[in-house]
Order: structure tokens, then sequence, then C-alpha cells
């Protein structure tokens, strides 16, 4: 089971990983979406197209609560697309429910994932690249298992917590109230 939890936007290209579910390669895998946005209709007109929509679930938007529940089934969590200026909260999320990801080898990823070692990353706009990441956690249980648990103790060592940015924040603003006084 493939899975992504998020605001559906283009620049997610959550169609890419729905094409590939054509490919002979794909064919035991589903995918489970979690969220509502802007590209829902034409995803499911996608779906539609493609004629995958035994092999696609559309969930909807969840309250936060549900959430959990729907990344527990995903044995690998997707993040097709990113751009370059966020830190997707749903890649921490992954990563503390330790959940094997694939996602872009962008900078603001890198802060976050370790290619090979808490994730695999792929070369962003490359479908080639997305589809051999997928084909090898798809057909590597072992793998799966070694990265989410790598993600996950990233996580706990990393600082990744709300207190620790709050503390990271108010360090900052004690400085620079400092450097404005001397």
């Amino acid at each position: 089971v493939l899975g992504f939890v998020g605001y559906l936007r283009d620049w997610h290209r959550l169609d890419r990983i729905i094409r590939l579910l054509t490919e002979d390669a794909f064919a035991g895998l589903h995918i489970v979406i979690v969220g509502d946005g802007a590209v829902l209709g034409e995803l499911r007109q996608l779906v539609d197209e493609l004629a995958l929509r035994d092999r696609i679930d559309f969930v909807g938007a969840v309250p936060p609560e549900r959430v959990p529940f729907y990344v527990s089934s995903f044995d690998i969590a997707v993040q097709p697309g990113v751009t370059p200026y966020a830190c997707p909260l749903k890649i921490i999320e992954y990563m503390a429910m330790e959940r094997a990801i694939v996602a872009p080898d962008l900078p603001n990823i890198r802060e976050l994932l370790d290619d090979g070692r808490s994730a695999l990353l792929f070369t962003p706009g490359d479908t080639l690249s997305l589809r051999s990441a997928l084909l090898r956690l798809s057909n590597d249980p072992a793998l799966r298992a070694r990265l989410g648990a790598e993600a996950s103790k990233a996580i706990q060592g990393g600082g990744y917590s709300w207190e620790n940015n709050a503390q990271l924040v108010t360090r900052l603003a004690d400085r620079l109230r400092s450097a404005r006084l001397h």
C-alpha cells in the first residue's frame, strides 16, 4: 500500500504515482490518498480514465486524530513532489510512525531524510527515478522496515518536536535582543 496525506496540490504530482499503477510492475500496489484539495477532481478523473478505481482510495479530509489510523496502513509513504521552500510536516509524521518514505532529493527534504538510511530519495521531476525507488521498496519488505526504523530514530534524535522548535525560536530571540542591547 502506497499512501499520501495532505492537501492535494498540483505540485505534489500525485498524477505520476497514479500513472505508474498502469504498469505491470506495479500490478499489486494500491494507493490510499488522505486529504482534499485543489486537484482532487483532476486526480479522480485521471483514475477513471486509467480504469484504476479499484486500486486507489480517496479517503478525503479526516480529523487530525484519524490520520495515524490511515498512515499505519501505508507500507510506503510517498511525497512525489514538494515546493523547495517548505518543510512537509507529513514527512515528520511518516517518520514518527516508522513508515518507509519515498521523496524527492531536494535540500529541504535532505534536512529531514538521509537517502538510503531513513528514506529513498529520487531525482526531482524524474519519473524513472521515482519508479525505481518505488519498485525497490515495494519488492523489499526488509528495506521498508529498516528505513522506517531509521526514520523514527532520526525523529527522536533530531529535535523535530514542537517543544524543540519553540526552544530554538526563544534562543534566537534572546540572542537578537542581547545583540540589540550591546
